[in-house]
């Protein structure tokens, strides 16, 4: 027999990560629009999958962070408007611009 470098531990490992591929591959798979999953034909690997889409659709700029600021500056809660729901507003808000990075030192 020929001699196998990967020992018992190392072939789970593989396996699983495998497994989760594809489950991350089945899941944006079917996530997608037809007109989006032709960006990401025959790629087998989800991670390039998430590259691909998030080149194309993730505005990660100077502009992504004026327009999200502006969405949050401009946010007013109108007389008799729901609290509950404009604090949710600000807080999905001020998420998306920490979770892009985009929220400058003071």
């Amino acid at each position: 027999t020929a001699w196998d470098p990967l020992n018992d531990e190392d072939k789970k490992k593989i396996a699983d990560f495998n497994r989760d591929n594809e489950k991350a591959l089945s899941i944006i798979g079917l996530t997608l629009t037809d007109q989006q999953l032709v960006h990401i034909h025959g790629e087998e690997s989800a991670a390039k999958c998430w590259d691909i889409l998030k080149k194309i659709y993730v505005r990660d700029s100077v502009g992504a962070h004026i327009h999200l600021t502006r969405k949050q500056f401009r946010a007013r809660l109108l007389k008799g408007g729901d609290m509950l729901a404009h604090l949710e507003f600000m807080k999905r808000t001020l998420q998306q611009l920490q979770e892009k990075e985009l929220i400058f030192s003071e």
